[in-house]
């Protein structure tokens, strides 16, 4: 057989298949026996028993196993019924059911969907007392669940089945009720692509200010979306940024009450009984206790929101990201490293580059702590996607490489790279706001340039600089949220 066509078809059916696992295997294969009526000439329970038993059959030998006298053109329609199959097989009930990975909330978003093709079939059948019924358990579970497509569909459907015979009362509530319920909808499309649109743009920016005005006004909208609907996913992606914008802020009285009130709606609510929702919901709130200086609940909850994600998934990784800092910030230097160590994340640099490069600037600085100085500066040269955030991680890096120069007692060197990070921060303060701290931290380099690397004078001269940096004052002090892994005034002051 030559034809190429059916033999690239004929390979993505096997790659489709490979990934079935034995339950599913055999699921298709009782499937294909039951549909043997509608398909007369019985290949599908042939292609099913042949691909299973023998997964590294080839073309040529499948289609002698159908019939040697088959024409190509049968064999690729015969083809094309199993992968229809294959497909068809995975929204069966006993898949969707038993199925690994599936929640609670889309087994019913699946079933919903076919009770209502069962209502219309049911209706057009004239057997209304059963479509009625479909109907309402549709609402039902529509309304637990928050399945707001489908009761916008279903109701939409019931307005004009219903609403003609039993007149205009009947007809306009059907009317109000599909307007509340899209407007829930609307909500929840709304709040979902705000929470996105901020971590996508926080993922890759550094500086603290430009996250806090972005996260001011999504936190603006959520909560007038939160308060004209009565949605749980709503109030739960408020929430969500709710415990960012505290983590920024350093809000360290009302993250108590926030813990409790997110785990208390995730506890109560069908709509998000969701894995992916539970670990996004434990591995904010392990960033908010991180933030605000908790580490040993940060740790806790990041360890507990790996276990809700799949493994090696962008989500795992955030969450190790928290656990890591968490580590580090506690002085668990060797458990840190372990946690980078272990981490799959170099396997999928290809899938995460950014995380990836984080976690690379994180190894340069456990190299530091370790007085691995050398080792530190070869990896920061490295980070060329982290250099691209101007005012946050490439801030962050160019001090580092500073404090490594300084350990080093490079002297010329130092000189040229605190002149250059005094250059750089002059040039960004022409395009925008900088962060206070990065200038002050820029002024005590310079001093301690000019002191000759005296870091007892230096600090007896500019005692002014490193109380602001010491304080808790917006912009100056130090955040656990920061690029800033290596605390500079504390660096500094053991030097001192």
């Amino acid at each position: 057989m030559n034809d190429v066509k059916t033999f690239n078809y004929f390979s993505h059916i096997k790659e489709i298949l490979s990934t079935f696992d034995r339950r599913e295997r055999s699921i298709i294969q009782r499937f294909s026996q039951v549909t043997q009526k509608q398909n007369k000439d019985g290949h599908n329970v042939n292609i099913t028993k042949a691909l299973i038993e023998n997964p590294d059959i080839c073309v040529v030998e499948l289609k002698k196993c159908l019939d040697p006298e088959m024409t190509d053109q049968a064999f690729y329609k015969a083809l094309t019924r199993f992968k229809d199959l294959l497909f068809e097989s995975l929204i069966l009930d006993v898949n969707i059911k038993e199925g690994k990975g599936f929640s609670d909330v889309f087994i019913q978003q699946v079933s919903s969907r076919k009770k209502i093709l069962q209502t219309y079939v049911l209706f057009s059948k004239g057997l209304e007392a059963d479509g009625r019924k479909l109907l309402e358990y549709v609402i039902d579970r529509g309304k637990q669940y928050e399945l707001y497509d489908e009761l916008y569909e279903v109701l939409h459907w019931a307005r004009n089945e219903n609403g003609l015979r039993y007149g205009k009362k009947k007809y306009d509530k059907y009317t109000e009720d599909m307007e509340c319920f899209r407007i829930c909808r609307d909500a929840v499309y709304e709040a979902r692509n705000i929470y996105y649109d901020y971590y996508i743009f926080s993922d890759r920016a550094g500086g603290i200010p430009d996250k806090v005005k972005r996260i001011d006004g999504a936190l603006s909208r959520l909560k007038e979306l939160k308060s004209k609907t009565d949605s749980k996913q709503v109030k739960y992606y408020y929430y969500l940024l709710l415990s960012e914008h505290y983590a920024l802020i350093h809000e360290k009285v009302k993250i108590y009450d926030l813990e409790r009130d997110l785990l208390e709606l995730m506890e109560n609510s069908l709509a998000l009984k969701m894995e992916l929702k539970m670990g996004v919901a434990h591995s904010d709130i392990a960033d908010m206790m991180l933030a605000c200086g908790q580490l040993e609940k940060a740790l806790i909850y990041s360890t507990k929101s790996m276990t809700f994600f799949e493994e090696n998934s962008y989500n795992y990784f955030v969450a190790e990201e928290i656990k890591f800092r968490a580590q580090f910030f506690s002085g668990l230097y060797e458990k840190s490293a372990e946690t980078l160590a272990s981490s799959q994340c170099i396997l999928l640099e290809d899938k995460f580059p950014l995380i990836r490069c984080k976690y690379m600037y994180y190894e340069a600085c456990l190299l530091f702590k370790q007085g691995r100085f050398k080792q530190s500066i070869q990896i920061l040269g490295k980070l060329k996607l982290l250099e691209k955030d101007k005012r946050g991680w490439n801030i962050a890096l160019r001090i580092l490489l500073v404090l490594n120069f300084i350990e080093l007692q490079e002297v010329d060197v130092c000189a040229a790279q605190i002149s250059s990070f005094r250059k750089y921060l002059e040039r960004l303060m022409k395009k925008g706001e900088i962060l206070p701290r990065y200038i002050y931290i820029n002024k005590l380099l310079v001093s301690l340039w000019k002191n000759s690397l005296d870091f007892k004078r230096t600090n007896d001269e500019e005692s002014k600089l490193i109380d602001k940096l010491k304080s808790e004052e917006i912009g100056y002090r130090w955040s656990e949220k920061s690029p800033e892994l290596i605390v500079f005034h504390e660096w500094f002051l053991n030097k001192a």
